[in-house]
């Protein structure tokens, strides 16, 4: 903030002499009128100049503390992820290129500032906190994408050893509640990111079982959960009324309405069955405090390039972004115009993203970077060997 200086000097040493015995003049009155003239008020340009700042300063300020309903998507950065994967019980072969997932800085109820600098800046996107949140808090958010990135890790771990030629065992922990449908019996009872660890007594490793035991049941009937709370981990019994799938509350948006009658908790769930592996190495990632299942991609690849001899990359920058499905397939991922922004930045060769997402990342990147569009780990793999990588040779290997 700039300082006003008055420019008027009033100190004892430049007020006018009086003489001895003269009555003293009243400064700044005008002479005959009695009525204070100018020469005793500070220069007026104090006032003019002064109050408009004053405003402005308690303007910045309000709007440092008003906030909006709404996320700031940014640019996040690229962090290297060979580094990040530590293996036991296995040589490990550190390469020369770099292989990086990519991120999206998120800030929370922005400020009116940070709204207004986002609407001029076009690498930044608002998003309404409902569309980001769902029916659940800001908290419940953040739970969900750690419980998420750890989802993403353990089937990274699973498609890239595979990949290699091991077999890895697996056992489910539980069905995921991934969002609740409005006026239906879960609403109130259960939240996204919920474990269903059984249902009347009955282990539910896998969506399966649940599905299977929902259609024994008949419309009307109770039935009792065991939940694994995403809040707090805490075990908790739920009793439900199955409602119907008719029910005319049910908002199927763009899709295809419902047309067969069956009992409904109400749930929408995770697109992939949470499960441990006994995995044949011991395998680690370190995603930081990242959240959110998109370096899927990036971990796979990371795990084949730390577990096997020469440069899976080319020894290339190489980014990417995009899930693992345990079927090795990669899915949407959201942000993709602020990665591929970060990538620009990161003077990535090559971002790797989901096939469907490809044409968006291209319009923003141009001609300063390439840009291919993959549905599988296979395409991702084939993508690296254009760049001199040694994939394919590794999946060779391995099936040999």
């Amino acid at each position: 903030m700039n300082e006003i200086i008055n420019s008027s000097n009033t100190t004892p040493g430049t007020l006018p002499a009086i003489e001895s015995g003269a009555p003293a003049e009243t400064p700044g009155l005008s002479e005959g009128t009695g009525h204070a003239g100018f020469g005793y008020m500070r220069n007026p340009w104090t006032y003019v100049i002064g109050i408009p700042i004053l405003m402005l300063s308690l303007l910045a300020v309000a709007f440092a503390f008003w906030t909006r309903p709404f996320y700031a998507l940014s640019p996040g950065n690229v962090r290297e992820t060979t580094s990040r994967v530590a293996v036991s019980d296995s040589d490990v072969y550190l390469p020369e290129g770099r292989l990086g997932f990519v991120t999206v800085s998120l800030t929370e109820r922005v400020t009116m500032w940070e709204y207004l600098w986002a609407k001029m800046d076009d690498k930044i996107d608002l998003v309404e906190e409902e569309l980001i949140n769902g029916d659940g808090t800001a908290e419940e958010k953040r739970e969900l994408d750690r419980r998420r990135m750890t989802d993403s890790k353990n089937d990274a771990s699973v498609v890239a050893l595979e990949y290699l030629g091991y077999e890895v065992p697996r056992v489910g922990l539980g069905v995921q509640v991934d969002g609740i449908i409005a006026c239906m019996p879960a609403e109130g009872e259960l939240i996204p990111g919920d474990l269903i660890l059984n249902a009347d007594g009955v282990p539910t490793e896998f969506r399966s079982d649940l599905v299977e035991i929902l259609q024994s049941k008949n419309i009307g009937d109770t039935i009792e959960l065991r939940i694994d709370r995403a809040i707090d981990n805490s075990i908790d019994l739920v009793e439900l009324e199955l409602g119907s799938s008719l029910n005319p509350c049910i908002d199927t948006g763009e899709g295809e309405p419902i047309t067969e009658q069956r009992p409904m908790l109400g749930i929408t769930l995770s697109p992939s069955d949470l499960v441990d592996y006994e995995l044949p190495i011991d395998v680690t990632i370190d995603s930081d405090r990242v959240g959110g299942p998109s370096a899927g991609l990036a971990f796979t690849l990371a795990i084949v390039d730390v577990l096997t001899p020469g440069e899976l990359t080319g020894g290339a920058n190489v980014a990417t972004t995009g899930t693992i499905r345990i079927d090795g397939s990669v899915g949407r991922v959201g942000g993709v115009k602020q990665k591929t922004f970060a990538a620009l930045e990161n003077n990535v060769e090559l971002f790797i993203v989901p096939v469907d997402e490809a044409e968006e990342a291209m319009s923003f990147a141009g001609d300063d970077m390439r840009v291919v569009g993959v549905e599988t780990l296979e395409q991702a793999i084939e993508a690296l060997a254009e760049l001199g990588g040694n994939g394919l040779e590794v999946a060779a290997s391995a099936d040999s």
